[in-house]
């Protein structure tokens, strides 16, 4: 009889052992769960406020209505900083120290990954220099208030350093270019320019970027095939 009592009891004990066991465990996994939430929208409010504060000057489609490239080949995402701001009537009105921050997104399904090269995917170094390129042409037209189109006109560069290269991730990252006013000769404007990987590391440098804007007529006459072809 007694020894029935004490099983009684035991099993009494252990049941409430039992329960106290489990709901110890039921308010750790609450207590973990909300700090995981917190920690979600701590880090989810932290990339709102990048956003807000990163908010593009010029988007793709105002970018389109300056330059004349597409598809593929317009490579500024967007332009998230032009100084100073102003409002000139022709391009040697600029001021020198003139710069642009703007950006190139690189993601994994851009069509030249898939042949340049084929199972080790790069971003080809003349492209980075191209997207430099109208990132100057971009600070340039920002600026003049011109009654007629006006289309930008690579001239030459020189001292060109690829220096990092650039290659797709599993997800969608910007190579920022910066492009500053460094000299204008005529209607010859010189450029220095750099894209930026997002570590700070430098991809690419140039030194010199020479270019020229030129109304639809001269463009025409630019473009005219040469009688020697």
């Amino acid at each position: 009889m007694t020894r029935g009592i004490c099983n009684d009891k035991a099993l009494r004990m252990f049941t409430f052992f039992k329960i106290i066991v489990s709901l110890l465990f039921l308010l750790v996994g609450l207590n973990s769960k909300a700090t995981a939430d917190t920690e979600f929208y701590t880090c989810e409010s932290s990339i709102s406020s990048t956003s807000d504060s990163q908010k593009p000057v010029l988007d793709k489609k105002q970018i389109k209505q300056l330059l004349p490239h597409r598809g593929f080949m317009l490579l500024v995402d967007r332009v998230l900083k032009i100084f100073p701001q102003q409002t000139v009537k022709k391009p040697r009105d600029i001021a020198i120290g003139s710069t642009i921050m703007a950006q190139l997104d690189i993601f994994k399904d851009r069509k030249v990954f898939k042949k340049h090269y084929p199972g080790s995917p790069i971003f080809p170094g003349n492209l980075i220099a191209e997207a430099i390129e109208q990132a100057a042409a971009l600070l340039v037209l920002t600026q003049v208030q011109s009654p007629e189109p006006l289309y930008p006109i690579l001239l030459g560069t020189s001292q060109q350093q690829n220096l990092k290269p650039v290659v797709p991730g599993n997800l969608v990252y910007p190579v920022t270019l910066k492009v500053e006013l460094i000299h204008i000769e005529g209607s010859d404007l010189f450029f220095k320019g750099s894209a930026i990987l997002p570590n700070g590391s430098i991809a690419m440098d140039i030194q010199e970027i020479k270019a020229t804007l030129v109304n639809e007529r001269l463009m025409r006459r630019f473009l005219r095939p040469s009688s020697n072809l």
